[in-house]
């Protein structure tokens, strides 16, 4: 018999929605007070550059590229490309004029910082109908994420990402049970504006559609072409643009250099420790090759051929190990991905529990979430998991595998996995869930019995 408690009468009851406005605050004072407090080194490096770079020549000659010929005085020498999506770009543009200056540095992060914590709210949502104090503890940990609070104090993608992602899983965990055609317009369209800050999730739009042609009751083919019209009319008009100026709908050397980055064992060359985070810096082959996709899996080819061994546990198991870790690779380490002057995370106490909080939870949490993945699809789960989540769940799980097959063929920096924080500790709790739920039920029948 499935497990069929319905949590809908509870879940927006007047104390869920005060615990959870507590928590909403905790998680937006964390953040403005990192925005606030934290001093980034250099902000405007990397990375980070470069999105600047696309902001500024987009809003001041029309042109999408990263040339810096516009600020050094010569935008007659500035070329389109296509090497990263616009959505952060764009996004950058509100605040970027003729110049970037501090204040605006400082609003663009204010922004991030709202963002950031309106995420929260949309974790409560995506978790509801797994129960109020499930979704609180979801809510609670996305909440305290030192690994989100950071990335709000950086210009770089990780939280309008991490926005756009959940806010369309939240928008999803509706559509099983909605009649409304634009909210599944509405999700179509969010996942679109998430691929377009990060390119990742742009096959996800097919599996989306077959959960929904699968599990939908009635009108799933109308239905599920409402959402794939949202999708959509975000990303049409970027590849029409790379194909009339580039010829070409994206460009593909991202995903050649994604597997190239994520081809080297440990993420070091040959082991050696100063390597670890670059080890294509030290690749010898990257000096004197031309990148191409031949060229770089005849390349990967020929190192599994001489180390097998070594290669199989990296691209089964070591993969995983190092994009689900804890520490950022190709960064300062800990939760900081460029290096900070000063952090709140050293000298104030309620920063610093909250860190040992997540902390200490996060290694459970992850082999949780992977054993969640997995647990969606078995028989048993529709016993112990709500009915009105269990469409949500199988598509939190489909992510997950998603996720964990791109990052297992590409590169595993663990910085990518931080906008899937508020997935991993959701579908933790889930299966903390699922136990307590599968025990009541053993209790109710050993009760029945006497």
């Amino acid at each position: 018999m499935p497990f069929n408690l319905s949590h809908q009468h509870t879940a927006y009851s007047k104390v869920a929605m005060l615990a959870l406005f507590t928590i909403f605050i905790l998680g937006l004072v964390l953040r403005l007070q990192a925005v606030t407090l934290t001093e980034v080194d250099t902000p405007v490096r990397a990375d980070a550059l470069k999105y600047v770079l696309y902001a500024y020549n987009m809003s001041n000659f029309g042109i999408y590229t990263d040339s810096e010929a516009g600020i050094q005085g010569h935008p007659e020498h500035l070329k389109p490309n296509a090497l990263v999506t616009p959505g952060y770009p764009v996004f950058l543009s509100l605040f970027i004029g003729d110049s970037f200056s501090d204040n605006q540095l400082y609003k663009v992060l204010l922004t991030q910082a709202i963002l950031s914590a309106l995420v929260i709210v949309f974790a409560y949502i995506l978790f509801a109908e797994l129960g109020w104090m499930w979704a609180l503890f979801a809510a609670l940990c996305v909440a305290f994420s030192p690994h989100l609070v950071s990335a709000s104090t950086y210009l770089l993608t990780e939280t309008l990402f991490c926005f756009f992602l959940i806010a369309f899983l939240a928008a999803s965990s509706r559509l099983k049970i909605t009649t409304n055609q634009w909210l599944f317009f509405a999700a179509g369209l969010l996942l679109g504006l998430a691929t377009l800050t990060r390119p990742w999730t742009q096959l996800f739009i097919i599996l989306l559609l077959v959960m929904l042609i699968t599990s939908l009751d009635q009108k799933r083919i109308s239905r599920s072409v409402w959402a794939f019209l949202g999708f959509v009319c975000v990303m049409i008009p970027w590849f029409v643009r790379n194909y009339l100026v580039l010829g070409m709908a994206t460009d593909p050397s991202l995903s050649v250099y994604s597997i190239q980055h994520g081809m080297y064992p440990d993420m070091m060359y040959n082991f050696m420790p100063e390597s670890l985070g670059f080890p294509y810096r030290y690749d010898p082959w990257v000096q004197d090759a031309v990148i191409s996709s031949q060229t770089v899996l005849d390349e990967l080819y020929r190192r599994i051929q001489a180390n097998p061994w070594i290669y199989l546990e990296w691209y089964s198991i070591g993969k995983l190990q190092t994009v689900f870790s804890w520490s950022i690779l190709a960064g300062m380490g800990d939760v900081f991905i460029y290096p900070i002057v000063k952090t709140p995370y050293a000298t104030s106490s309620f920063f610093q529990l909250t860190h040992m909080f997540i902390y200490t939870l996060h290694n459970s949490f992850v082999m949780l979430s992977l054993i969640a993945t997995v647990f969606a699809w078995l028989p048993l789960a529709k016993r112990v998991i709500p009915t009105a989540f269990l469409f949500t769940f199988r598509l939190l799980s489909l992510l997950m595998i998603y996720f964990m097959i791109l990052h297992m063929i590409g590169a595993p920096f663990p910085r990518y996995s931080i906008p899937m924080r508020p997935v991993i500790y959701g579908l933790a709790i889930v299966m903390l869930a699922a136990c307590w739920n599968y025990l009541k039920i053993l209790y109710q029948q050993r009760k029945a019995n006497l």
